[in-house]
């Protein structure tokens, strides 16, 4: 594998999985995961902990069944790139999807189409505390495409990255975490809106409870 064979590679890939009934795998996120930010120890202990991670697990939907499938692609996929790649991804927590996503943006033809693609990306990402995991998780994966940017020589200082943030969270969340006030440093800026989600998050559940009480 490498850029002038990605194409050749992608499709043998396919048809590799297809023959093993694995190819939905790489299509579309089928294996999902959540920060344990937002879980009660209840709820964790009906989940599955991801392999190689301390406080993220597999959505509730995701089966012992999947994660086996997952594990079988993940193989698939380990067993024909270089060892050089292997070394470069971290082949235990990341899900099938997330290892052949990464190639693919590794493997587009130029330089600039890996960054107008990661650019264009990060301008559509939209995090939805109603649907999506923890906040954290979503800041994990902006910072993942900041730093293959910057492995692609593009400079990127702290304003870059707070208009890509500031323009993906919703606007109550900007105003009520104040995050436009914060210091110019990106891991203050962003460990205060993980906090303040966090404590809104919380708040909410409390007015959830009365209001049930109230109910009955």
């Amino acid at each position: 594998l490498d850029k002038t064979n990605y194409k050749t590679w992608k499709q043998d890939l396919y048809v590799l999985l297809k023959g093993n009934k694995l190819e939905q795998y790489i299509l579309r996120e089928v294996i999902k995961k959540i920060s344990g930010e937002k879980l009660k120890n209840e709820q964790k202990k009906k989940l599955t902990l991801v392999d190689g991670t301390t406080n993220t697990y597999y959505n509730e939907n995701v089966t012992e069944d999947m994660i086996v499938e997952d594990a079988k692609t993940k193989r698939f996929i380990m067993n024909n790139i270089p060892k050089d790649l292997k070394m470069r991804m971290d082949c235990i927590s990341l899900t099938s999807y997330e290892m052949f996503k990464l190639i693919e943006s590794l493997n587009l033809k130029t330089r600039s189409e890996r960054i107008k693609q990661l650019k264009e990306k990060l301008l559509k990402m939209k995090y939805n505390p109603e649907i999506d995991d923890g906040i954290s998780i979503f800041i994990s994966e902006m910072n993942l495409k900041f730093k293959e940017l910057e492995k692609l020589n593009v400079s990127l200082d702290y304003q870059d990255k707070f208009k890509y943030l500031y323009s993906s969270i919703p606007k109550d969340l900007a105003v009520k975490s104040n995050i436009i006030s914060c210091l110019p440093n990106w891991d203050t800026t962003t460990n205060h809106l993980i906090t303040v989600s966090q404590q809104l998050r919380n708040i909410q559940e409390i007015i959830i409870k009365k209001e049930e009480k109230i109910s009955t």
